[in-house]
């Protein structure tokens, strides 16, 4: 007997048996329990790894020191690592495709082994500051990747050792794997869990060390990065952080944002310190600009430079006018600026500027003379977070606090209809042919003439999804000379390369995940699904495992044979269809998908779907009806022309009798299917020959009218109880199906000919004279005269039968309805016959209406 002792690692040989390492040894898996190796050498050994190479010798590694190899459950050789003052402990194993047997330590070294009848240390490789190696893993670029207790790294082929900084989790990684598009999952038993996926965003202060920190504006000034943060200035040039004499003045000083004049200058907004607006020349001269200077407020939001040269200062007290570092002019709430909390500035192609409030709508400034624009304007929302000037036209982009981007030309306010922004608009940028909108969730790449279109053709980058930083609320961004745009972020600077932007080429897989037939769920045999006869519901769940932007992502689906066209749909997380009282039937589910950057699913996805059927929906049931149906019909007519030649008159009498009898059969089998209709098909076809004797119909027209009539509705013998009896409001799918009978009823009639035309009854009876009827649309003479007359009858009996229309179900409300019908549902020449039998009494309401 063993003491108790936990797994650590569990391998497979080459002929399927299941090795495990343990804290108590190794063992074999057999007839469900663990068998243990007898080995001496193997007793109370605490084992950390095994694995087996191409000869299906058994490697182990155990956490003091000691490796062995074994053949057909025998160890054959066994070495134990010298320990020395850094105290070398072996701490994991991988043994590589091409046959290289690693051996990770709890330093910074992994160790490659050899056996030819004893193993043999062939070389050793420093892992830098990873240390205490965990495991092993080879990427799809055949690197060997080493996650340990501090950190991780990666191999190259040639041995090279690369380690990599940065990681949101660099303790106790213990695992990690690749996944189809090309991303790395890192599992870390104290940090969790790490998705590191590419994407279209390079973090700038992560990349040259720095901490995170809240950024408020970007500028690409004297060949530096800088960037104004709540704690100060940061600058990056050529790649590394820097410190000068701008980021030694602004220590600790919060910087609202940043922007370069026409002559080099630099001017930083600041909102502490009492430093106001700071210009530094390109020598580096530094000069204050305060409320002791005559500046509105301490508290700079923003700087920008009208054409003329003048530099406007915009405060949360309103707005000061600089000429050759002089304050030349103010404009606040005692000279006709409202609301003087400035948020953003861009000047008119006309030469005005355009002032955006925290509150007062938009302000346009012409010398003294100022313009408002407001929400009676059409601006939904007072504070304006950002106003652009498009430099190629006479148009200005608002951006309010709605979620909403206007347009301002020639003094009108336009809103953009169907350009929906996720969350508020932070700035407006143009580069090129582009313009680039950066809301709170991320960022649209398109052009002006998509926008004015109101058109939906953009290119959207998703902060949320390729990092853990959002865009900084009425941030100021740079877009260098290269074409990179710099983001201010709430935790620090993502660059976006709009020259070269980043496509993922690797197809999703879109895959089902699960099913649901009525509450029963099925994870398993998704290959084919076969519903019971009886069930209600299907439900269909699929997802699209992309993991890069996988909100960008959409996913096309279709049931053949069931759905009229496949149906898009933008997937962010799992997803569904469902199906209710899906037809009997074989039906193909086609599922397939694309990533945010359009690559398609390869391949698609088909699952074969089998409706069962209920005895009486089967083919060989229907089969039996209609021969049947059509026997007795033919019998019918057997037995007219056998007892003409005998009787002619009587014969006549006979057939009609027995002709209205069986087809009356009929009619009362159609009426067992729906007892909330009872006696409807008998009363439709009396009310259709009582108009077709006033139209002098013959009696033998009028008799084939009342059985053409009495069989209507005898489609619905085709339609399942659980729709046809269903108490409350039908479903969409329910209706549809509902809508199928007059089709069913004339496919059912189809080859009795005794009767002339008998099937235009059942197929035609729900068109309407106006148009909008089923199943074909028909309108007016479109529609066959004998259908026209069933469709008048057929309602006035619903009418009177559910009290569906009339308030207070009398003969005159009904007529009332009937008149207010004709022309839209109803042949008015037969409407108006059938109301003057209504009104002559020669047609009374039934005694329950």
């Amino acid at each position: 007997e063993m003491s108790a002792f936990t797994v650590r690692d569990i391998k497979e040989d080459n002929n399927g048996a299941i090795y495990v390492a343990t804290t108590k040894g190794l063992g074999k898996i057999q007839d469900g329990r663990i068998i243990f190796m007898k080995e001496d050498s193997l007793q109370d050994l605490f084992f950390v790894g095994i694995d087996f190479d191409a000869y299906n010798r058994l490697w182990g590694v155990s956490i003091d020191g000691n490796i062995v190899v074994g053949e057909k459950d025998k160890i054959v050789g066994s070495i134990n690592i010298p320990q020395n003052n850094n105290a070398i402990f072996p701490s994991s194993l991988e043994i590589t495709d091409d046959g290289r047997i690693l051996i990770g330590t709890t330093i910074n070294q992994i160790m490659e082994l050899t056996y030819h009848e004893e193993i043999v240390i062939e070389q050793t490789y420093n892992t830098s500051n990873v240390s205490d190696i965990t495991g092993f893993f080879i990427d799809d670029e055949e690197n060997i990747w080493a996650t340990a207790n501090n950190g991780v790294g990666y191999f190259t082929p040639n041995m090279t050792f690369v380690e990599v900084n940065g990681l949101e989790i660099s303790r106790s990684i213990e695992n990690m794997i690749q996944d189809h598009e090309g991303n790395f999952w890192f599992a870390s038993s104290r940090q969790g869990l790490l998705l590191v996926a590419q994407s279209p965003f390079y973090n700038e202060l992560k990349a040259v060390g720095e901490e995170s920190v809240s950024v408020n504006g970007t500028l690409i000034w004297n060949e530096t990065l800088y960037i104004g943060t709540e704690d100060g200035l940061k600058a990056i040039k050529d790649q590394k952080s820097i410190d000068n004499t701008l980021t030694d003045f602004f220590k600790n000083v919060r910087i609202r944002s940043l922007f370069s004049d026409s002559h080099d200058n630099l001017w930083v907004s600041t909102y502490s310190n009492g430093y106001g607006v700071v210009k530094i020349t390109p020598e580096m001269e530094i000069k204050k600009i305060t409320k002791a200077e005559g500046l509105t407020s301490n508290k700079v939001r923003s700087v920008t430079e009208k054409s003329n040269g003048e530099i406007w200062v915009a405060t949360t007290y309103g707005l000061s006018i600089i000429e050759n570092d002089v304050i030349v002019h103010n404009y606040t709430q005692e000279n006709g600026l409202s609301n003087p909390v400035v948020l953003s500035m861009s000047e008119s192609n006309q030469g005005t500027m355009y002032i955006g409030s925290d509150g007062g709508g938009v302000y346009e400034i012409d010398g003294d003379h100022i313009e408002h624009y407001g929400q009676s304007e059409g601006i939904d929302s007072g504070v304006i977070l950002r106003i652009a000037q498009d430099p190629n036209s006479d148009m200005a982009f608002i951006a309010s606090a709605g979620n909403t981007l206007s347009i301002l030309q020639n003094g009108k306010v336009r809103p953009l209809q169907n350009f929906e922004t996720k969350g508020n608009v932070f700035d407006i940028l143009f580069y090129k042919e582009a313009m680039i909108v950066l809301s709170a969730r991320g960022i649209y790449v398109t052009t002006v003439e998509e926008i004015i279109a109101d058109g939906l053709d953009y290119r959207f980058y998703d902060i949320a999804i390729n990092s853990i930083s959002q865009i900084t609320a009425n941030s100021w961004n740079e877009i260098g000379a290269d074409g990179k745009l710099y983001i201010s972020c709430d935790s620090t600077v993502l660059s976006l390369d709009l020259e070269n932007p980043f496509v993922n080429n690797v197809p999703t897989n879109t895959v089902i995940t699960y099913i649901e037939i009525d509450d029963q769920k099925y994870y398993s045999g998704l290959d084919e699904i076969i519903i019971p006869a009886d069930a209600q519901r299907l439900t269909i769940h699929f997802a699209n495992l992309t993991y890069i932007n996988n909100k960008g992502s959409e996913v096309t689906f279709e049931l053949e044979g069931f759905s009229d066209k496949p149906h898009v749909s933008s997937l962010a997380e799992d997803s569904y269809v469902s199906y209710t009282n899906l037809p009997n039937g074989n039906y193909n589910f086609v599922l397939s998908g694309k990533n945010a950057d359009g690559t398609e699913t390869i391949p698609n996805q088909f699952v074969a779907v089998s409706k069962l059927a209920h005895w009486y929906n089967t083919y060989l049931a229907r089969s039996v009806f209609i021969f049947i149906s059509v026997s007795a019909i033919g019998y019918i007519v057997y037995s007219y022309y056998n007892l003409r030649i005998a009787e002619e008159v009587r014969k006549k009498e006979e057939y009609r009798k027995i002709t209205r009898q069986s087809i009356t059969a009929i009619a009362n089998t159609i009426d067992a299917k729906d007892p909330y209709t009872n006696g409807h098909p008998v009363r439709v076809a009396k009310y259709c020959t009582m108009i077709g004797q006033r139209l002098a119909y013959t009696d033998e027209q009028a008799e084939k009218l009342y059985y053409t009539a009495l069989l209507h509705d005898i489609g619905k013998l085709g339609i399942p109880d659980a729709i046809l009896k269903k108490q409350g409001r039908l479903t969409q799918e329910e209706f549809e199906i509902i809508q199928s009978h007059p089709l069913m009823g004339a496919n059912i009639l189809k080859d009795i000919t005794v009767i002339q035309d008998i099937t235009l009854g059942a197929e035609y009876h729900h068109e309407r004279f106006g148009g909008g009827g089923y199943p074909h649309n028909l309108i007016g003479e479109e529609i066959p005269f004998v259908a026209r007359i069933i469709c008048v009858a057929d309602a006035f009996d619903a009418m009177t039968s559910k009290r569906i229309y009339s308030k207070d179900g009398t003969l005159e409300s009904v007529i009332e309805e009937m008149k207010r019908c004709a022309d839209k549902q109803f042949d008015p020449q037969i409407i108006k016959i059938f109301i003057e039998l209504l009104e002559n009494g020669q047609i009374e309401l039934k005694e329950d209406v």
